[in-house]
């Protein structure tokens, strides 16, 4: 079935059908039915699910299957994966309904501060970055997206988090799930195979000390701006030694999707832009005291769709990002808590601020 789904995407980039299930026939990796093996057993022991018939099994499977296969996909792709691989009549199941609740019953039982919005690219950051760092084999994750796609804030709360007994929430305090001791390395044009093996080596020694105290220790390996290094220096090729028998836990940050081999080597997280649902979740939490609201917050959210998607001379979608979004949200803000009304000149000087550096005639 996914031998199919990718069939059907090469023909849409007009390639041949003949060729096209030539090359779909590489896209069922033995890596990725060994992560679903790996992952099904973490989430049977999640959902209490000892009997194979039972529906805790077929919830378990499904979310390894979304996991692996439905995260790395972009919305559109999302939906025809759906209904090639997993339509409800072949499970008898709603894949994306059950997944989705999966998700959003996890996360929300994380501790997080009142300030953070629950939107669908940070819920899913989670969900992935938690569950594939405590498998009994853990499951190296690449978050791939934009600027301002919760990557490093979803890190920062998987470790607040998954802290063992010391957790802040009952739930992490079982033996599932692992103390998580963060081991960081910041890329950059410069970075040195030499520079990523003394991290990992780093990590597993410290590993190794705690365990040996019979401690439910995980070193977890965080490479920020993975996509920085020079391809041509080879200097994160190393990485394949660490990923293919990992021994400790692997998540990676990058704005764009890395070469094929490292692809191959991990569960990827994928969100190339925020959806519209999450531009209204963070536009409805940033603003207040202001009527009409939800009409304001419409014309918020539509203007920056549109502006993303517009077709100009410019590429506003890579000169303007979520953060300059956010940025916009969080003057607003502070205009309305000091009683400011929404004006004109109020919301030309919030895009001057927010979304300048361009000429007039080519921001119009």
């Amino acid at each position: 079935a996914i031998r199919d789904f990718t069939t059907q995407r090469l023909q849409n980039v007009n390639t041949s059908l003949e060729k096209a299930k030539e090359l779909s026939r590489s896209t069922v990796s033995q890596r990725d039915i060994q992560r679903v093996v790996n992952l099904t057993s973490f989430f049977r022991k999640y959902f209490k699910a000892d009997r194979l018939s039972c529906l805790g099994y077929k919830k378990a499977v499904m979310s390894a299957v979304g996991v692996v296969y439905f995260l790395r996909l972009d919305q559109f792709y999302r939906e025809q994966f759906v209904s090639v691989v997993l339509p409800e009549d072949l499970c008898n199941l709603n894949f994306e309904k059950i997944f989705e609740g999966v998700i959003n019953e996890f996360v929300t039982k994380m501790k997080l501060r009142e300030d953070i919005i629950f939107t669908k690219s940070l819920s899913e950051n989670l969900f992935a970055t938690a569950v594939c760092s405590s498998c009994n084999i853990p499951v190296p994750v690449i978050l791939i997206g934009e600027p301002g796609s919760s990557k490093t804030l979803s890190v920062a709360l998987i470790i607040e988090n998954l802290r063992g007994q010391a957790s802040p929430k009952m739930q992490f305090h079982d033996s599932m799930y692992p103390t998580l001791e963060p081991i960081r390395y910041q890329c950059s044009q410069t970075s040195t195979s030499a520079q990523i093996s003394k991290v990992f080596d780093n990590a597993i020694r410290t590993q190794k000390i705690h365990q040996s105290y019979n401690e439910s220790s995980r070193s977890l390996v965080v490479v920020d701006e993975a996509g920085l290094p020079e391809r041509r220096q080879e200097s994160l090729k190393v990485l394949h030694y660490y990923l293919d028998n990992p021994e400790v836990a692997f998540v990676a940050m990058s704005n764009h999707i890395l070469d094929a081999g490292k692809a191959n080597r991990a569960v990827q997280v994928y969100h190339p832009e925020a959806p519209k649902t999450d531009l209204e979740k963070l536009a409805e939490k940033f603003i207040e005291g202001v009527e009409p609201r939800e009409e304001f917050i419409q014309k918020l959210c539509d203007g920056y769709d549109e502006l993303r998607r517009s077709d100009r001379e410019v590429d506003l979608s890579s000169f303007y990002g979520l953060r300059d979004f956010i940025h916009l949200l969080l003057f607003l803000r502070q205009k309305f808590r000091n009683h400011e009304r929404p004006s004109h000149d109020l919301l030309i000087n919030a895009l001057q601020r927010n979304f300048g550096g361009l000429e007039v005639a080519q921001f119009c």
